[in-house]
């Protein structure tokens, strides 16, 4: 990782980590962060804006010490992984000075070198720089308040002050920085690949160099176009355990939170119970928002986002939301088959599929959640739906199986999101809406009903 603080390095890396990990990639970051606070060197954790002056010598040649140590903690354990197996370590590091990086690829270079001696078939190593740009200032002052949670400032009784002396901390980074140049990773004669992804105001755009044909790397980098930093929320409900009307009250409850007043999106399966509880679900909603309407002064209504109210919401219907598929029954054979071939594919079931099948079918779905810009509610139809999605957004023990990890007892499950990912919060379903407001009127606001079709969803 390269960037200055607060540009949403760690945010990427703990993205990455959570869904290289579902996809069952050795995946570790090495955080120099933390190292420091966990040894307390370079003035441990709370360490003031000073530490990280130019003109702090001493403190500078720490960070650089630990920013080393930490990654030849990185490449110990990444050549100790199975050569069988695809295996990925980031260094979640600022790593903002030409320096630097060229001390971090000479280190892999010699540690590429001693496996090719060391080892017949040493897997090959692939160094690629993800440098993160952020010049919004909307971004930037929301990661700042953000930056505040962390072990540096947690503690701190002046929440001013703290914010004051990160701002002092990111201006000294400043003073140093040197962004990734082409020619950093363009060099033909060097013996490691290397490559550079940047991306711009957390994915507003990017730029992809040298990235290179590892399958690994395709993955990476369509999960990293799918990133943006827009404040958001997911919530995940059960499908068997909610009526239209509750679902309702849930989706106006958030909708009444959103910070922005936008509408909040719905995902759920295609299966004509999910359409049909969808289509009641937004019925009530704009019979709701009709008289609450009536309700707002035109001066309150100068306090909301106008454009949010006025967008549609988004009700998004996917086939690949299907529970896996634990059945196989053999094909027709024979005079039946031949009698029945118009019918084959009504009658017979889908093959069977492992857990392993269910998270490949999921990616999309993961990419899409990713994508979406606004709070969306999860319907899902069944646990282990949920389990690969919350390993994803949420995090699975390293040790653990996402298809085993326990899950929350819910029944409603709400992640928020903060500068390491999203935290979790566990709620009942709120009341449902009073019974006057399921009137349904036919000039009402509708939104896009779209079946396998993320163009008709507002953004």
């Amino acid at each position: 990782m390269v960037g200055l603080p607060a540009r949403g390095k760690s945010f990427i890396s703990n993205s990455l980590v959570r869904y290289l990990r579902v996809m069952d990639v050795n995946v570790r970051s090495f955080n120099a962060g933390n190292l420091r606070r966990t040894t307390g060197a370079a003035g441990g954790a709370g360490a003031k804006a000073d530490y990280f002056s130019s003109s702090n010598q001493e403190a500078k040649e720490e960070r650089e010490r630990l920013a080393m140590a930490c990654c030849d903690q990185l490449l110990e354990w990444i050549y100790l992984q199975s050569g069988d197996q695809s295996s990925v370590a980031i260094l979640d590091a600022t790593n903002t000075t030409r320096l630097r990086r060229e001390r971090v690829l000479a280190r892999c270079r010699d540690a590429a070198s001693k496996a090719s001696l060391r080892m017949k078939n040493a897997p090959p190593l692939r160094v690629v720089f993800i440098e993160s740009i952020c010049d919004d200032p909307v971004i930037l002052e929301s990661n700042y308040r953000m930056k505040l949670r962390n072990d540096d400032y947690k503690n701190s009784t002046n929440q001013d002050e703290a914010l004051e002396d990160f701002k002092k901390r990111v201006s000294a980074y400043v003073e140093q920085y040197h962004p990734v140049e082409d020619g950093e990773v363009e060099s033909e004669e060097d013996d490691i690949a290397t490559g550079l992804v940047r991306i711009f105001n957390g994915g507003q755009k990017m730029h992809f160099i040298s990235a290179g044909c590892s399958l690994v790397m395709m993955h990476v980098s369509t999960l990293l176009s799918c990133f943006h930093l827009s404040p958001r929320k997911l919530i995940f409900v059960p499908e068997s355990s909610t009526d239209a009307a509750s679902l309702a009250a849930l989706l106006h409850r958030a909708e009444t939170e959103d910070e922005l007043g936008r509408p909040v999106d719905l995902l759920c399966r295609a299966s004509r119970h999910a359409v049909r509880l969808a289509r009641n679900l937004d019925r009530i909603l704009d019979a709701h928002h009709q008289i609450e309407d009536h309700k707002i002064s035109s001066s309150c209504a100068s306090n909301l986002s106008k454009e949010g109210l006025r967008q549609p919401r988004g009700i998004l219907c996917l086939r690949k939301l299907e529970p896996r598929n634990t059945r196989c029954e053999p094909p027709l054979q024979g005079k039946r088959f031949m009698l029945q071939r118009v019918m084959q594919t009504v009658s017979l079931e889908l093959p069977e599929e492992t857990f392993s099948d269910l998270v490949e079918r999921l990616r999309e779905v993961i990419y899409t959640i990713e994508r979406m810009p606004r709070s969306i509610v999860v319907l899902y139809p069944d646990e282990e739906i949920l389990r690969v999605l919350l390993a994803h957004f949420y995090g699975c023990p390293e040790d653990g199986d996402p298809e085993t990890m326990a899950l929350p007892a819910g029944p409603v499950i709400e992640l928020v999101r903060d500068h390491k990912g999203f935290a979790l919060v566990e709620s009942s379903l709120p009341p449902p809406l009073p019974e006057h407001h399921l009137a349904f009127s036919p000039t009402a606001r509708s939104s896009p009903l779209a079946r396998n079709d993320s163009s008709k969803l507002p953004v």
